[in-house]
């Protein structure tokens, strides 16, 4: 939207620097020879026909550009939305994290052959996904499966420490989400309240 609205200001920039160039150059032929009025409306006429079908060629392609970005983000944003879905067992049933560990490591796979569709496209995204690949890694290890099995199934420190780890993998999970929607449809972040508070890193 921002980048339409700046191509919007620059098209009545240049319009209006072009009207205005056209009137002094006719306010001095007139002044030197005569120029018709049927001519500077002809004139002016051509030169907003002109700007109006650039404007509008600009329009059709940076729309186009972006139903063709929607389209590639798509597959991306269904991996991620599964891999949300299929970590929800990992977190919500610490006893059996070593089965539902598997669940995460494939779809962590499918993950990576679809992301060749819509890589990311920031510094910001490409620190997600490597933040989302370390964390993946490290939750589905058998080191802190082992962690896991052997901290006590009740409230204390060493199972808040085990728990605490969650969020590396969940954090940057719900905010790829949010990006790929918002690549999909700017007021996507609106659809994904079900995600809950966003994590701020």
């Amino acid at each position: 939207m921002a980048e339409l609205k700046a191509n919007l200001i620059s098209g009545a920039i240049g319009g209006v620097t072009g009207i205005t160039t056209a009137l002094v150059i006719i306010a001095i032929h007139e002044h030197f020879g005569g120029i018709s009025a049927g001519d500077v409306l002809q004139f002016l006429g051509a030169v907003m026909g002109t700007g109006l079908a650039v404007g509008g060629a600009v329009w059709i392609e940076e729309r186009k550009r972006k139903l063709g970005m929607a389209d590639a983000a798509m597959p991306v944003l269904d991996a991620l939305i599964v891999l949300e879905h299929k970590s929800r067992p990992f977190f919500e049933a610490p006893e059996e994290r070593e089965r539902n560990a598997e669940g995460i490591e494939r779809q962590m796979v499918v993950l990576e052959a679809v992301l060749a569709l819509s890589p990311p496209r920031s510094a910001r995204m490409i620190g997600l996904f490597y933040k989302l690949r370390l964390a993946a890694a490290y939750l589905t290890s058998d080191a802190y499966l082992k962690m896991n099995v052997e901290a006590p199934f009740k409230a204390g420190p060493e199972r808040h420490r085990v728990e605490e780890k969650l969020e590396y993998f969940d954090g940057p999970l719900k905010l790829l989400i949010v990006e790929y929607s918002r690549l999909i449809d700017p007021k996507a972040p609106r659809s994904v309240a079900h995600l809950g508070a966003m994590p701020d890193i």
